[in-house]
């Protein structure tokens, strides 16, 4: 861990302060394994900090304004802030009750209509400005404009995302008061997955292409080669460069998914289009499947889980108005709203993060090329590694500022610090508290981003069991195969047609291997997170913020995955 010293910016973790008001402070394993670079840390601890509080307030959640968030050696950790007291519980309380089911759900695809619009737009400024020949204050009031964006859409992901999440919590207390079910039950399961999203519609494209390249006979080229040579490989045949030039590019470009991060939650790491070897990855991946199976196997799967929802919608329906639900025109609307959280969160990571921070990646390119040429810096990338205070005299006066130095003693600390296996998924201020002792601080404050996505419950170990790995049921099923341990993008390449995913959390940048998959395990993360959501749709048992994944399991390992009880057995 770092030495506790403020390096760059104020909210950096200073335990002196920072243990004072909290008890105890959570690492962000679904975000912040590995490392981050100091531009990508910034705009988390401020720029999503400041949507956590537009998204909260705006919505009206009742228990918290908002969650809070330090960094530490590249590491997000977050902590709950109830409000203190119980006056402002029960106005807020009311102020949600009226948003919620006066304007958010009633309007719901106006808003994201509206929203959707307003945030391609502000993409496309970013990817069509005339970067060459701009001045410098050109270049300075497009910087601002890309900051001001990239604060934008964490105010709508956080607008959406508390609105739908908190209802997503308060229909499942009402389902534990009147139906007998929670969010890890299977019936609960059942009730809120068998819907599609951008995402998957993605992934379906490349299945297209995976189809298209065994109908004019180039799948062999595709699969026998590395992935960085096959474009090599394809443009010397006719039918391969067609499908290069036509299929490829407008997977790529003409339906935008080739602006999509290798690692979302980063801009230093190429997007697809920069490094279209990571789609092929994928569709070589999707060629070890049976040549002879044509339609996407989701669409088949998602068939018979719309059948399986739509039963037990009727019978959770039936269930509370039996046993004296008085509000169901309310408990009505929190369904359909739960129900809406499965696609709305592949959909806000392709629309919000990946095209956000794609194109926000591609400003920052233009503009440190432009720098690299007058000496601020050794290569475009360095301006991944100062903060937007720095930048923004830098970008004004760069021949005042020859910082390639500073970016290379700053890259290497962000390489030392990309090392996770010592980092504790807590930081408490008593170092004798245990994992589940810190849920209840966590529950308390009823934050449905910091419960249900980043943190998950904790698990007590039960040793009786004979179980590895102890967890939440994240999908319902069991399944038994080989562990392949997944810490970053770059190992999704390992994964064989039947493995089971050992993850630190599973990020948007992964559902394009769920095909493959029997099961998942991660250390973090709720049922909100992505590992949950995706095998859910997929029908995979996932075993999730079992902690210790990744440490205990290694690959090669013979599993077992109880999806129904979150438990991980060595076989």
């Amino acid at each position: 861990m770092g030495q506790f010293m403020f390096k760059r910016h104020v909210r950096e973790f200073w335990p002196e302060r920072d243990f004072k008001k909290y008890p105890v402070w959570f690492v962000d394993f679904s975000h912040s394994y590995p490392a981050w670079t100091p531009l990508f840390e910034w705009t988390w601890v401020f720029n999503l900090v400041h949507g956590h509080i537009y998204g909260c307030n705006e919505s009206w959640i009742p228990e918290t304004r908002s969650s809070d968030w330090r960094e530490i050696d590249g590491m997000a950790v977050c902590t709950a802030t109830p409000v203190p007291t119980k006056e402002e519980v029960e106005f807020r309380r009311k102020k949600f009750y009226e948003h919620i089911k006066g304007d958010f759900e009633p309007n719901y695809e106006k808003h994201w209509e509206t929203s959707k619009k307003e945030m391609i737009g502000r993409y496309d400024t970013l990817k069509n400005f005339d970067y060459e020949s701009a001045t410098y204050y050109d270049l300075y009031k497009l910087f601002n404009f890309a900051i001001e964006t990239h604060k934008r859409m964490w105010e709508d992901h956080f607008k959406f995302m508390y609105a739908l999440y908190g209802a997503y919590w308060y229909f499942e207390d009402l389902c534990k008061q009147f139906v007998g079910i929670k969010e890890t039950s299977t019936e609960w399961h059942k009730l809120v997955r068998g819907y599609d999203n951008m995402l998957f519609r993605q992934d379906k494209a490349m299945w297209e292409l995976r189809n298209k390249a065994i109908k004019t006979g180039i799948d062999k080229i595709i699969s026998s080669n590395p992935s960085n040579k096959v474009i090599e490989e394809l443009n010397k045949t006719p039918e391969g460069k067609k499908w290069v030039d036509e299929d490829l590019h407008e997977f790529m470009q003409v339906l935008a998914y080739g602006w999509r991060m290798i690692r979302m939650m980063e801009f230093v790491e190429p997007t697809w289009w920069e490094m279209p070897e990571n789609a092929i990855l994928h569709v070589q991946q999707y060629l070890m499947a049976d040549r002879d199976i044509r339609p996407f196997p989701l669409d088949t799967i998602r068939e018979r889980l719309i059948r399986e929802r739509q039963e037990v919608e009727q019978a959770v329906v039936r269930k509370a108005e039996a046993n004296g639900c008085k509000d169901m025109e309310w408990f009505k609307c929190l369904l359909r709203l739960s129900q809406r959280t499965s696609s709305f969160s592949e959909s806000h990571d392709f629309l919000y993060e990946h095209r956000c921070f794609s194109a926000f990646r591609f400003a920052m390119l233009k503009i440190g090329e432009r720098l690299a040429k007058v000496g601020t810096f050794n290569t475009a990338d360095d301006i991944f590694f100062f903060i937007p205070e720095e930048l923004q005299t830098m970008i004004a006066m760069p021949e005042n500022y020859e910082s390639g130095f500073i970016a290379s003693e700053r890259r290497a600390e962000w390489t030392a610090n990309k090392e996770y296996l010592t980092r504790p998924p807590i930081m408490a201020r008593d170092p004798k508290m245990q994992p589940h002792e810190a849920g209840a601080f966590m529950v308390a404050a009823k934050d449905p981003i910091i419960a249900k996505i980043t943190i998950g419950e904790f698990v007590q170990p039960d040793p009786s069991t004979g179980a590895l790995c102890f967890g939440n049921p994240g999908s319902p099923g069991i399944a038994e195969g080989t562990a392949r341990v997944v810490i970053t993008a770059a190992d999704l390449k390992k994964l064989q047609w039947g493995d089971i995913m050992i993850c630190p959390s599973s990020q948007s940048s992964y559902t394009p291997v769920f095909p493959l998959l029997k099961g998942v395990v991660c250390n973090g993360g709720g049922s909100l997170s992505h590992g949950p959501i995706v095998g859910r749709e997929w029908d995979i048992p996932v075993v999730a913020n079992c902690i210790t994944g990744t440490q205990l399991i290694k690959d090669g390992d013979k599993i077992r995955v109880d999806g129904y009880k979150g438990l991980v057995y060595k076989l």
